[in-house]
């Protein structure tokens, strides 16, 4: 069978082969190279006075290859939906890379995987065969959005703040249509004030993943960055981890304890937020590993820190800086309770919904992070003993050093 039969017969081509066309392995490399005018199917953004392009199956493929450069932005139907979309890498500059190092084109993944063959080589293949050649959706935000986030103020009162802030710009998005946008924000407090799960919460109401960065094991920039091929270990960055392998323009990145990254001397790994964190810099950032440009300045960016005197005053201006305090007492029932509700859903219904007022006093004076720990193994021992409710006896007594959170919060405002 020829190749033009084989071709003939292929009636849901691959990205790769609609970069590629009828091209041979010979012709490869100086295809790779040129431009992508010699694809066998171009096929035009229409202007907006010719409506906005739709479809599926073949025509939906057809949308995917729109010529664009990345940081492109478009309002596109999809199967009957209209969204809006991000260019937020190119799959011929992955072609192309690939095929400078390897002289041949890069093969289909069966699956995503990060292991096996040179450093970002199976994330480069990912890239060239991706089904939405480098599109990914941007997070608009639904009255559904904005029932959540009221939801979530009882919830967590003492991110008032933020929530606000987060509130304002998801209306903002109700309104006009547009993409949701807010920029670097740093969550500044005491440990277990329950930063990191507002971060967390958020994201699921955006619907967008999460990736988190323990930022005091960052071994300079390179998590985010990537590190390139002349390291002994060189891997890909998390900024283009989360973006290709994800649906959206726009993943949360959550650096926590942001004043612990560690420096050698003379090193700056916190620098390239200064690029991250501008969206006119985000919008061509290079991972490091592989070589491709990304556009990043959709990234929703997230940091906790205990204090900010050791973070550099040229980022707390690139960021929305807030600072949590511990609940008082009234808060922290609400937070008991959001916890409690929050543990019994894994339990898929066994528990009752409320929980007893006793079992709230007798773990308040603990930090929302001993608390959750405290509930589950509370609901542990009640399950075995086939109870649906949660005794006092149930729960541990509070750590001995819960003092220091007493000191850093709560007896202050109980007394």
């Amino acid at each position: 069978m020829s190749d033009d039969d084989a071709e003939s017969r292929d009636t849901n081509p691959s990205p790769i082969r609609q970069i590629l066309g009828r091209h041979t392995l010979a012709h490869l490399r100086r295809e790779a190279l040129e431009n992508r005018a010699s694809r066998k199917r171009e096929v035009r953004f229409p202007a907006a006075s010719e409506g906005t392009p739709s479809g599926t199956g073949t025509e939906l493929r057809d949308i995917w290859t729109i010529p664009a450069v990345i940081g492109e932005q478009r309002s596109i139907t999809v199967e009957g939906v209209k969204g809006w979309y991000l260019k937020v890498f190119d799959p011929a500059e992955a072609v192309r890379i690939y095929t400078d190092r390897h002289g041949e084109a890069p093969e289909a993944l069966g699956s995503f995987t990060l292991g096996g063959g040179q450093a970002g080589d199976p994330m480069l293949r990912a890239m060239a065969h991706d089904r939405q050649c480098g599109w990914r959706r941007l997070p608009v935000a639904t009255d559904e959005t904005i029932t959540a986030l009221e939801a979530l103020g009882p919830v967590m009162p003492n991110f008032k703040e933020p929530l606000e802030a987060i509130h304002l710009a998801s209306r903002a998005s109700l309104a006009t249509g547009l993409p949701w946008q807010v920029p670097a924000m740093i969550l500044n407090g005491s440990p277990g004030t329950g930063k990191t799960r507002f971060s967390k919460a958020v994201s699921a109401i955006l619907g967008t993943s999460v990736t988190e960065i323990p930022m005091s094991q960052m071994n300079g920039a390179g998590p985010l960055t990537g590190t390139d091929q002349s390291w002994k270990h060189p891997r890909v960055g998390k900024v283009a981890q989360a973006l290709v392998s994800g649906e959206t323009a726009s993943p949360c990145i959550l650096l926590d304890e942001l004043e612990k990254t560690f420096s050698y001397a003379g090193d700056a790994p916190l620098d390239v937020l200064h690029q991250l964190w501008e969206p006119e810099n985000a919008r061509r950032f290079t991972d490091e590993c592989l070589g491709c440009q990304f556009a990043a300045h959709r990234v929703i960016w997230m940091a906790t820190s205990n204090e900010t005197q050791d973070i550099r005053e040229s980022l707390l201006d690139r960021a929305l800086v807030y600072t949590i305090a511990a609940p008082d007492r009234t808060q922290m029932e609400a937070v008991i309770r959001a916890i409690y509700a929050e543990l019994a859903m894994e339990w898929q219904g066994w528990f009752t919904p409320d929980i007893d007022p006793a079992v709230i006093t007798r773990v308040a004076a603990s930090s929302p992070r001993q608390i959750k720990a405290a509930l589950r193994a509370a609901m542990i021992r009640a399950a075995a003993d086939g109870r649906k409710g949660l005794e006092i006896g149930d729960c541990p007594y509070p750590r001995k050093d819960s003092a220091r959170w007493s000191q850093v919060g709560f007896i202050r405002h109980w007394s």
